[in-house]
């Protein structure tokens, strides 16, 4: 088996993850860092927001869609953008598809990861929007 195939895709950028579910993120984390990314986690869009208004330097953010308060996933990618031009967004849900109130945001058709998802899949998805695939 070619080694290229097996092996999931991996990188060193930095990723912010936003999961309110403590377990999700802990096992998210896990498999970015295992993958060479450097990643910080936040539970919610509001600490999302601050560390974005902070100096440190991200080149992805993967946020869940549905989080408790009042923004959601696409309302973190909106805001993101603004406050990190460049950086790439993945989104993350375990619904079938963006509710009806992501149809009024830029980022309706952002890329979305469904839960729950492999390493693999994250990996692949991860790397496929760092890559502009």
């Amino acid at each position: 088996m070619d080694p290229d195939i097996s092996a999931p895709k991996s990188g060193t950028e930095a990723i912010l993850v936003v999961e309110d579910d403590d377990d999700v993120r802990a096992i998210v984390v896990a498999h970015l860092s295992d993958l060479g990314y450097r990643v910080h986690a936040v539970a919610n869009g509001q600490d999302a927001v601050a560390v974005l208004e902070g100096g440190a330097p991200f080149d992805l953010l993967l946020t869940d869609v549905v989080m408790p308060g009042s923004m959601t996933g696409y309302d973190l990618a909106d805001k993101a953008v603004v406050l990190r031009p460049g950086i790439k967004i993945l989104l993350a849900s375990g619904y079938a598809g963006p509710p009806a109130s992501a149809r009024n945001t830029k980022h309706h058709s952002a890329p979305v990861i469904g839960k729950p998802f492999r390493k693999r899949d994250l990996a692949n998805a991860v790397r496929a929007v760092l890559d502009g695939r």
